[in-house]
């Protein structure tokens, strides 16, 4: 048995028990998907104690019967030896998460890398967190490398992947892998189809035991069975193609309509001025709930030359319940250890600032 947390990004962080025997064959599902074998040499730049690190850097490649080229956990300093060591070792597949891409598109200068993932690079994959759709196209275009997100949890291992032998759609996660179950739900306990917005939940095989129980040190009670409730929002098209459009928790309502702060997230970035963005909703008298962006700015810019331009953006790609009412700017977002900003401490910092 393998004991790992989940990363705390909404609440306290939980032990999530799985058996050898899930964690292994959901390895070699997700090989099989993807297409690695002997010839893969993965990169393992992820911190070890979580799911990613483990599972994705370790167990995959050791299954697939391929080999790992083990570096620092990714760091700010880890950027300096990032495509050396890589090089050195001969690497051709990558597990990157949104912000190791942020940060390689904003500092690494090295001119031998998008030479090298051309010629030498056979996958890059990312998850751990939502992709946005800017960072995908930029690195693509500097690196020369297409990007293959997938989605899984902590509590349920791999789900879904994009492959290279399959059509890729823009913002998807990619289809489910095999012998795993996908609904969509409303609140009020009807699933929905055709395409519809919903809460996703999965059925799979490679279920976790169940919670870790701190008092017993045992895992709770789970039927393996039955259907988890992920909290992810999204839907499937007629191609099979998941799509993840928000977390349930992250949903904002003004004014009694749903807005998805992602889609505002993905239109704030489109701004030349902006280098990471997250948007929460806080608490207001009158609609609910209002609609605030934290905002990073990229080294040479102004926010308050820039808030103008930004507040425009949002006008004239935004419907009105989307846009966000107040910006705040930040020199750093609190995350996770995989890269997930923290939106909970968002909220609650700017609630008492609102107060």
């Amino acid at each position: 048995m393998s004991i790992t947390f989940t990363s705390g990004t909404t609440s306290r962080p939980k032990g999530v028990p799985h058996s050898a025997f899930n964690l292994l064959e959901n390895s070699r599902v997700f090989n099989k998907h993807m297409d690695f074998d002997s010839k893969s040499r993965f990169y393992h730049i992820l911190p070890m104690s979580y799911m990613a690190g483990f599972l994705n850097l370790l167990l995959c490649p050791f299954v697939a019967g391929g080999s790992v080229v083990l570096t620092r956990a990714f760091d700010p300093l880890a950027i300096l030896t990032f495509w050396k060591d890589a090089m050195k070792h001969d690497a051709n597949t990558f597990w990157m998460t949104p912000t190791i891409l942020a940060t390689l598109l904003r500092v690494d200068r090295n001119l031998d890398a998008p030479i090298y993932c051309q010629n030498k690079v056979r996958t890059v994959c990312v998850g751990t967190a939502a992709l946005p759709q800017k960072t995908k196209r930029d690195f693509e275009e500097k690196y020369t490398k297409e990007l293959m997100e997938s989605y899984g949890l902590s509590e349920l291992l791999f789900i879904t992947a994009n492959t290279p032998r399959n059509k890729r759609m823009g913002g998807s996660v990619g289809r489910l892998l095999e012998g795993i179950n996908i609904k969509f739900m409303r609140d009020d306990g009807e699933e929905v189809t055709g395409g519809k917005e919903g809460e996703i939940w999965i059925q799979t095989p490679f279920k976790m035991m169940g919670y870790l129980d701190e008092k017993t040190n045992n895992p709770s009670d789970t039927d393996p069975y039955d259907w988890f409730p992920t909290g992810d929002v999204g839907c499937r098209d007629s191609e099979g193609n998941i799509f993840i459009t928000g977390r349930k928790k992250d949903l904002i309502i003004h004014g009694g309509m749903n807005v998805s702060p992602k889609a505002v997230e993905e239109t704030i970035l489109h701004h030349q001025s902006v280098e990471q963005v997250a948007v929460v909703g806080i608490p207001n008298d009158f609609f609910g709930e209002e609609v605030v962006a934290a905002i990073k700015l990229k080294p040479g810019f102004e926010f308050s030359i820039e808030i103008e331009t930004i507040r425009e953006l949002c006008k004239r790609m935004l419907n009105p319940d989307s846009i966000p009412s107040k910006y705040f700017e930040v020199e750093s977002f609190p995350v996770t250890v995989n890269g997930k900003v923290k939106k909970n401490i968002l909220r609650e910092k700017f609630a008492q600032i609102k107060q």
